[in-house]
């Protein structure tokens, strides 16, 4: 009979010890949620881009239980766009942004509304070929550089740029050989019509244009330099450097006075000769504004752009 007593106790503890563990066990097996994961894979930190660029935003983004349910882009903590299926890529113009540094931010959520985020950060760039930060002289704002090919400015205040002809939008080189922006090189020695320098035909950059003659006016005096060769007009930080490059006889563009003198169009007509355009010339020892026969339309002179 103690026996039997014994053996139920024994029973009673195995089953006290079976149910401990079972909860044990049942207790760690209790499934945890896990937050969502997510990085931005590009751009790279600290990139750069040009304002003409498109940036793409790769993310990818992932969780142990339940699914993504939506991947938010924001700009500079601006909501952008978002996306609810994989791919998680995005495409931000560089254009919409302004030049200077942007935080880039994606936020992955679940399905069971956690979240988790990735950032980075960018720089947008002005296009050096079409940005000039300018000068202001005269009350009038004048870019550093030269016109090169149409709709670009020349790479420093030093370069030559390209050679126009008035009212005309095929720039021609400043050094030989002569060609001109569109590959050719047959010189045209007619005459372009018109009363003005037509928009249609302004080989600046956008937001800026051909100077009038009262404009090209303002530039008085100047000091000359022998290296780099040109006049510097204006004082300190509004500084204003022509280059003497020369210019292209009106005949057959053979190039003159390579160093010793610059001239510069203006969109103005001649008020004594029609075949004439106003320009801005200058040497080592003076500047002057040319309206008369020196002026004729088919030579090839700089552009120095005003905004508009």
């Amino acid at each position: 009979m103690l026996k039997k007593r014994l053996n139920l106790r024994y029973v009673a503890v195995i089953v006290a010890c079976l149910a401990v563990t079972t909860t044990m066990f049942l207790g760690c097996s209790k499934e945890v949620n896990h937050p969502p994961t997510c990085t931005i894979t590009a751009p790279a930190n600290n990139a750069e881009f040009l304002v003409t660029e498109n940036i793409t935003v790769a993310v990818t983004a992932d969780v142990k239980s339940g699914n993504i349910a939506e991947v938010r882009l924001y700009v500079d903590n601006v909501g952008h766009s978002s996306k609810t299926a994989f791919p998680y890529n995005f495409t931000i113009n560089a254009g919409e942004l302004t030049a200077g540094s942007h935080t880039l931010k994606v936020e992955a959520i679940d399905n069971s509304g956690a979240k988790a985020e990735s950032t980075v950060t960018i720089s947008v760039l002005h296009d050096p070929l079409t940005y000039d930060g300018g000068v202001l002289i005269g009350g009038v704002k004048w870019a550093t550089r030269n016109v090169d090919k149409p709709g670009t400015f020349a790479a420093t205040p030093q370069s030559s740029g390209m050679f126009y002809q008035w009212n005309r939008k095929i720039g021609w080189s400043a050094a030989d050989p002569l060609i001109n922006s569109n590959n050719g090189a047959a010189w045209d020695n007619s005459y372009a019509l018109g009363s003005s320098w037509t928009k249609a035909n302004d080989p600046c950059p956008a937001g800026w244009r051909v100077p009038t003659q009262a404009e090209l006016s303002l530039l008085t005096g100047g000091i000359w330099t022998d290296t780099p060769a040109g006049r510097t007009f204006g004082g300190g930080a509004n500084t204003l450097f022509l280059p003497a490059v020369g210019y292209r006889g009106y005949w057959d563009g053979r190039l003159y006075d390579v160093g010793s003198s610059g001239r510069y169009w203006s969109a103005t007509l001649s008020t004594s000769f029609t075949d004439n355009g106003c320009a801005f010339s200058f040497d080592n020892s003076n500047s002057s504004l040319l309206s008369n026969a020196v002026g004729v339309k088919s030579m090839g002179y700089s552009v120095r752009c005003v905004a508009e």
